[in-house]
């Protein structure tokens, strides 16, 4: 698996609405309240997402989750279409969908469509994948069910990415001290730990950085940080190469690395930010095009500009062999920027619970994933401007990320 084994059968649909209330909180939800129960109507929890504007003002957007504990069940619009129409009757800004089941893309598009066509509110979901490469990754959110989530040694392990994370590398490199197996992540984190508090080129950490790239390769993962490998280790060795202080590990191993990566045909630093051909792009006028039918002259609407308008100056077309999919609804290249509370970051370094900006303002993300597939992607050039709208999330023109 690229992520640690989570054991749902351990727990029962009570404890999974709790997990539901405990993923929220830590995603930054506020004015959490528990409904599951007879008599909910439909809303397991409800909550608010606040937007804040400035230092004195802020505005929130109402949700209503429904939990649904499932065991390895695809979840299907005659499923789903009772808790939609008992959720249109909340007056709610969106509805999430959280589910330890397995939800297909046509039932994705059919979410997305009839929330825009059918409904006031905006539809969201966070699936089996999403919710175990969250808890992968911050496994203290589980409480007192991490125990029953969680092998030993897989909680140790995730315990350790989280305080590598947090720049904390000798108290990660204790606890690895204890995990009981011999596996190559074991190993890894360690070798990151020894390079990072000595400072010095390790040659055990790339022959386990190898060994764990070669192993998710194979089985054909991609990871959800780096956009490189299927493990979310994978961050730490980009941060390990891109330190000034390694200058010789940067110019030689990291070489390798990458033309490792090129033997599966797979180059994460070619080219730029990228939409697919039908990414819908918002013009000054209030019209929405498909960026593969816009054309030079073209006038764009531009987010927080008192201007009308920017002109497009030219178009750029590429083969792409990934991308990701944010929020199941912004497809894009793993180098396209998107706008966060941080600046524009490229795809492949969001996270969940980051927020990216909207037309309607911060959304938290709630599922990001990588897809290894060809496809033709899109770019526009614009005339003194930068930003624009791909759909409704504010992206970031520039072709090449330094």
């Amino acid at each position: 698996m690229t992520i640690s084994e989570i054991h749902w059968k351990n727990i029962d649909s009570d404890e999974f609405v709790w997990l539901c209330y405990r993923i929220l909180q830590s995603l930054g939800f506020k004015n959490l309240k528990k409904m599951d129960g007879p008599g909910d109507r439909g809303r397991d929890i409800e909550c608010d997402f606040y937007n804040e504007i400035g230092d004195s003002f802020s505005i929130f957007s109402k949700w209503i989750v429904q939990c649904k504990f499932y065991d390895l069940t695809d979840i299907n619009p005659s499923r789903l279409r009772p808790d939609l129409e008992m959720a249109d009757q909340h007056n709610t800004d969106y509805w999430l969908l959280i589910t330890t089941g397995d939800i297909t893309a046509s039932t994705y598009d059919w979410l997305e469509n009839i929330s825009k066509n059918n409904y006031t509110f905006r539809a969201r979901a966070m699936c089996k994948e999403d919710l175990e490469r969250y808890l992968s990754n911050n496994p203290t959110v589980a409480g007192n069910l991490t125990d029953k989530l969680f092998d030993h040694d897989d909680a140790i392990i995730t315990k350790c990415i989280k305080l590598m994370s947090e720049g904390k590398y000798q108290t990660a490199k204790n606890y690895l001290q204890i995990v009981d197996s011999n596996s190559a992540r074991k190993f890894y984190l360690l070798s990151c730990c020894d390079s990072i508090l000595g400072k010095e080129q390790n040659v055990g950490l790339f022959k386990s950085a190898f060994a764990l790239l070669e192993e998710s390769l194979k089985l054909g993962y991609l990871g959800e940080m780096s956009g490189i490998t299927g493990y979310p280790e994978d961050k730490i060795l980009f941060e390990i190469m891109r330190d000034n202080e390694l200058q010789p590990l940067r110019d030689s191993d990291y070489q390798r690395f990458l033309d490792l990566l090129s033997e599966y045909g797979y180059n994460p630093l070619s080219g730029g930010g990228c939409l697919p051909a039908n990414c819908l792009i918002s013009l000054s006028n209030g019209c929405r095009k498909q960026i593969n039918s816009i054309s030079e002259g073209d006038e764009v609407e531009v987010p927080f500009s008192n201007e009308l308008g920017a002109i497009v100056n030219s178009i750029h077309v590429k083969e792409q062999n990934c991308f990701y999919v944010i929020n199941h609804e912004l497809i894009c290249s793993p180098t396209q920027p998107v706008l966060t509370e941080l600046g524009f970051q490229e795809a492949m370094l969001l996270q969940i619970g980051d927020k990216i900006g909207t037309r309607y303002g911060w959304e938290p993300i709630i599922s990001i994933t990588c897809k290894l597939r060809q496809w033709l992607s899109y770019m526009i050039s614009l005339k003194s401007h930068y930003k624009f709208y791909a759909g409704d999330y504010i992206v970031h023109n520039k072709l090449y990320v330094i």
